[in-house]
């Protein structure tokens, strides 16, 4: 029988036995209709913070890869000609 079967029924998939590491996972999220379980990694955020566009695109979040591309694409047209305006200055 399909797993999805089982849930339009209303009846809960079996759960397998919780055996939290909180050195591996910082926090587990679970889905109450399906019973699916994602972990988030300890060091989540510091890869996060150096890689975040790498991150976000190795899980599959491209809205959010495109934006960030776009603003820096953006910032930097803005950006690079006031160095060397201002450079001079200096």
């Amino acid at each position: 029988m399909p797993v999805n079967a089982d849930v339009s029924r209303g009846r809960r998939l079996l759960r397998r036995p919780q055996h939290f590491n909180p050195r591996q996972f910082a926090a587990i999220y679970e889905n109450p209709m399906t019973g699916w379980r994602e972990g988030v990694p300890a060091l989540a955020w510091l890869w996060l913070l150096l890689f975040g566009g790498f991150y976000l695109a190795a899980r599959s979040v491209w809205r959010p890869v495109i934006f960030m591309g776009v603003v820096i694409i953006i910032t930097m047209l803005i950006w690079l000609p006031l160095v060397f305006i201002i450079m001079p200055i200096f």
